[in-house]
């Protein structure tokens, strides 16, 4: 997939001015965040810190990420 970086335990998609982050929160949370201007502040808004454990799978045609019982697929 284009656009589509693998990091550590969080996916970050880029489109036109705007990237957004797809990451593990917490026992079967995934957090969601967009970020205008394409850039990732270092600015931790999580009022406690959570280390979950995440499983990224990239399937060729569309990449999952795991964590608990959730599971986010970004198609491209």
């Amino acid at each position: 997939m284009y656009n589509l970086d693998i990091r550590d335990k969080e996916l970050l998609f880029r489109r036109e001015g705007e990237l957004i982050r797809i990451s593990p929160c917490g026992r079967n949370a995934i957090r969601f965040q967009s970020f205008p201007g394409g850039r990732v502040p270092e600015e931790n808004y999580n009022l406690m810190p959570q280390d979950e454990e995440a499983v990224i799978t990239d399937h060729g045609h569309c990449v999952t990420l795991t964590c608990g019982d959730l599971t986010a697929t970004l198609n491209g």
